[in-house]
Formats: C-alpha cells, structure tokens, sequence
C-alpha cells in the first residue's frame, strides 16, 4: 500500500529564498555603502571643522595682536599725554614761581638801580624822546612814535625763560 504523497513541496519556495537571499545581499550592499557615505561624510565634516578651527584660530590669533598692538599704542598715548601735561604744569609753575620772585625785587633796595637803567635801555632802543613809565609789577614801558618797548619785570622774566627754550626742561627730567 503507498501512502497518499505528502503535499506537495512549494514550487515557489526555492524562488522565494533566492529572493530573499538577493534581497538581503542587495540590503547589505545598500547598509555597506551608507556607512562607506556616512564615514566619508563625517570624515569631511571633521576635516573642514579642523580647518575652520585652525582659520579661527589664527584669525583670533591676529585680532588679538591687532588689539594687543592697539592697546599698546593707546597706552604710549596716554603715558605721553601725561608726561606732556605733567611738564606743562612744571613750565607753568615755574613761570609763575618765576614772576613772582621777580615782582619781589621791586621791594629790594636794589630796585631804583633796576628800574634805572631799565628805563635808559628803553630810551637807548626808542631814542632820547621816549615816553617811560613804570609798570604796575615793576620795571618800565617805554613809547615813541607809535613803537613801544616792553621792559617790565614780568617781559624780562618772560623773555629770559623764553630764551631756555627747550633745555629748560632739565629742571625737571631725572
């Protein structure tokens, strides 16, 4: 007695594994290069990233020289400012300390010998027909026909430290 065939086999059965062995080949390919695009990809982007972060670098390196370089000159600046006003303020109380002295000499018993021959010098300058009178701080004026001679104490000094022109500065450079 034969049995009855077992049910028959499935004729797709063998398609369909080729199929799903293709399939999976195929998914496996498709998985590889995705990863071969996402590592290029990464590769890439870390790559620029490194390239960016050198470019930053070196631009902040520059900006910072610039802005070091830029305080630098600022400061030179102001220490110069500084020392310009500290010598100004130095020549000014020198010229008023100055002034001040010599208005002093008008209480000298000296001073009528002074005055004396202040006023022949502006007489000498202008000519023997000079108008000269005293100033109120010392010393004299002189006029003649429109010209004028300044010799009163507070020019003399005036004229004598303008004549220290710039070595007068040694009075107070260290």
């Amino acid at each position: 007695m034969t049995s009855a065939p077992a049910a028959a086999a499935d004729p797709l059965a063998p398609v369909r594994a080729a199929l799903v062995r293709a399939a999976d080949e195929e998914a496996e390919r498709l998985v590889a290069a995705a990863r071969r695009d996402a590592e290029a990809t990464v590769a890439a982007a870390r790559s620029r990233s490194a390239a960016l972060l050198r470019e930053a670098r070196h631009r902040g390196q520059r900006e910072g020289a610039r802005a070091a370089a830029a305080a630098v000159a600022q400061a030179h600046r102001s220490a110069r400012a500084g020392l310009l006003k500290a010598r100004a303020e130095a020549y000014d109380e020198l010229c008023r300390t100055v002034f001040a002295q010599v208005r002093r000499c008008r209480r000298e018993a000296a001073y009528p010998t002074v005055r004396d021959r202040l006023a022949g010098q502006a007489r000498r300058v202008l000519g023997p027909e000079a108008t000269v009178t005293e100033h109120p701080h010392g010393g004299v004026i002189g006029t003649a026909d429109g010209r004028s001679a300044d010799l009163s104490l507070d020019a003399v000094a005036g004229r004598v430290l303008e004549r220290c022109g710039a070595g007068i500065e040694t009075l107070w450079q260290t």
